[in-house]
C-alpha cells in the first residue's frame, strides 16, 4: 500500500482514539471511498422506493415524478452537505431543518419505517464498501457511520435508532424480509429512478442503466421491487472485473489531498455552483 495511504488509515484510528467520530467519517466519505459511497448512499436512498407503503406516499406527494433528476442531485447534495459541515455547523443545521420540514410532507411514514430509513443509510453503503471497495473497511470505520447517523437521527426526532454497525444491519434485514414487493407504485418509482440513470450516463451504456444499476445492488429482492431487470453474465462480469481492478491499482496509488465534495461546488443541474437556499425550493 501507497505510503500516503498507510498514513491515511493510522489518522483514522487516531481520530477514533480522541473520540473524534465525525472526523472519522467525514475522511470516510470525502477521502478514503467517494466513489463506493456516492454509490452506497444511492442504494440508501433507494429503500423507501421498494417498499409500497412508503412507495405510496411518495407517490401520492408527486415530488418524486416532479424534476426526479434535481430532487436525486439535492438528496446527495444535502447529506454531503451535513457530512462535509459536521452535524453541529450551521450548514449541516440548515440541512437538518430542510429534511425536517420535507418529512412533514410524509406524516403517514411511521417511526418503524423512519428507523429503518436511517438504519439503511449505515448498512446500505457499509455493505458496498465491504464488498467493492479498494480495501476492507476498518472497524472504527464501522463504528463513525453508526454515531454519525445515531446523532442524525437524534437530530430528526428519531427515537428508536441502532445502537451499532451490526444493529444497524441487522433492522434493515429484518424489516426487508417482511416488506420489499413490486406494486405500482413501487415500480413507478422505480422507472422514475430509471429515467434519472439514463441521463447520468453517457450512450451507448445508458441503455444498459437497468443492468448496471442491478449488478451494483447485489440483491434480488431490492431490484426486483423496483422492476430492475436480472443481472445477465456479461454487466457481472463487467462489474466484477472493475471492482477487481481497482482493488489492484489503487492501494498503489497516492491517498487524495482534496475532498471528493466540496460545498457550494458545481453539481449535477447546477453547473456553476449552487447555495443553500437553492436546495430549500420545492
Amino acid at each position: 500500500m501507497h505510503v500516503t495511504r498507510q498514513k491515511r488509515i493510522e489518522a483514522l484510528h487516531a481520530l477514533a482514539a480522541a473520540g473524534r467520530w465525525e472526523d472519522v467519517y467525514r475522511q470516510h466519505v470525502l477521502f478514503e471511498f467517494p466513489h463506493e459511497m456516492r454509490m452506497g448512499f444511492q442504494l440508501a436512498f433507494l429503500r423507501p422506493f421498494c417498499d409500497p407503503e412508503m412507495a405510496h406516499v411518495l407517490v401520492a406527494a408527486g415530488r418524486i415524478a416532479h424534476s426526479a433528476q434535481r430532487r436525486a442531485y439535492d438528496t446527495g447534495i444535502v447529506i454531503h452537505e451535513i457530512i462535509a459541515d459536521g452535524t453541529d455547523g450551521a450548514r449541516a443545521r440548515q440541512m437538518i431543518a430542510h429534511m425536517n420540514r420535507q418529512h412533514h410532507h410524509y406524516p403517514a411514514i411511521t417511526p418503524e419505517q423512519m428507523t429503518y430509513v436511517l438504519a439503511a443509510f449505515v448498512a446500505a453503503p457499509g455493505r458496498y464498501v465491504e464488498r467493492e471497495g479498494w480495501r476492507p473497511m476498518l472497524d472504527v470505520e464501522r463504528q463513525a457511520a453508526s454515531r454519525f447517523y445515531d446523532r442524525l437521527g437524534e437530530l430528526m426526532g428519531i427515537r428508536d435508532r441502532h445502537t451499532s454497525y451490526e444493529h444497524a444491519c441487522q433492522i434493515v434485514d429484518d424489516y426487508e424480509a417482511t416488506n420489499l414487493r413490486p406494486n405500482a407504485d413501487t415500480l413507478e418509482l422505480g422507472d422514475h429512478l430509471l429515467r434519472v440513470l439514463r441521463d447520468r450516463l453517457p450512450w451507448p451504456v445508458s441503455n444498459a442503466s437497468g443492468q448496471i444499476f442491478a449488478s451494483q445492488i447485489n440483491d434480488p429482492a431490492v431490484a426486483h421491487a423496483v422492476g430492475l431487470p436480472g443481472v445477465n453474465a456479461p454487466t457481472r462480469l463487467l462489474a466484477r472485473g472493475i471492482s477487481g481492478a481497482r482493488r489492484i491499482v489503487l492501494p498503489h496509488l497516492p491517498a487524495p489531498t482534496k475532498p471528493a465534495f466540496v460545498p457550494g461546488q458545481p453539481a449535477g443541474p447546477y453547473t456553476r455552483g449552487y447555495n443553500l437556499s437553492q436546495i430549500e425550493k420545492p
